[in-house]
């Protein structure tokens, strides 16, 4: 869609891989495991991202709804797990959002899937994507994802069956990741 409609490009689309041998559903024992290892307090939902914090990542939009989350209940834990700017602008924005303390920002990860089956719902908020590998590796260990509906995100509505599309803007991230967790 991005090529055609800015490059008027002709296009195929080639899906990428991923090993289906490791990105797969936990049992409840494994994720039980997970969420012990993450260190997850029991009874929390934890909400979950990954990728660096490039600007088109959009991860403020995250963090903007968070507070609007948090009003809906229950208390919920935000999790990013990637490689942060070196101003480290999204801890700053929590903080002055006062939201800091349901943040936990881990850094780069050398295994999403621990953190994936630990979690419960997992949110992509860029701008624009290729192929967005982590909403893909999230939708194979069996989370319901919450994508913004944009160039790349998009092309994954044909292929996710337990996923949400939002507009790019607190209120709707918010309803739809408290949707998200109830109906899945």
């Amino acid at each position: 869609e991005n090529e055609a409609k800015r490059f008027h490009n002709r296009t195929v689309v080639i899906r990428n891989w991923y090993d289906d041998k490791v990105f797969r559903p936990p049992t409840e024992a494994e994720r039980a495991a997970a969420r012990r290892a993450c260190g997850f307090p029991e009874g929390v939902p934890i909400l979950t991202s990954l990728g660096n914090c490039h600007p088109w990542k959009n991860h403020a939009l995250i963090l903007r709804a968070l507070p609007l989350l948090l009003q809906m209940g229950p208390d919920w834990l935000y999790v990013h797990a990637g490689g942060e700017d070196a101003e480290q602008s999204e801890r700053r924005l929590a903080a002055e959002l006062h939201v800091e303390g349901g943040c936990r920002f881990l850094g780069y990860t050398d295994d999403p899937r621990l953190l994936l089956w630990a979690s419960d719902v997992f949110v992509m908020t860029s701008l624009q994507e290729g192929q967005g590998m982590a909403a893909v590796e999230a939708a194979a260990c069996g989370l319901p994802l919450v994508l913004t509906d944009v160039p790349g995100l998009r092309d994954l509505k044909t292929m996710i069956h337990h996923g949400l599309w939002v507009d790019v803007d607190p209120a709707s991230l918010a309803a739809a990741v408290a949707s998200a967790h109830r109906e899945w």
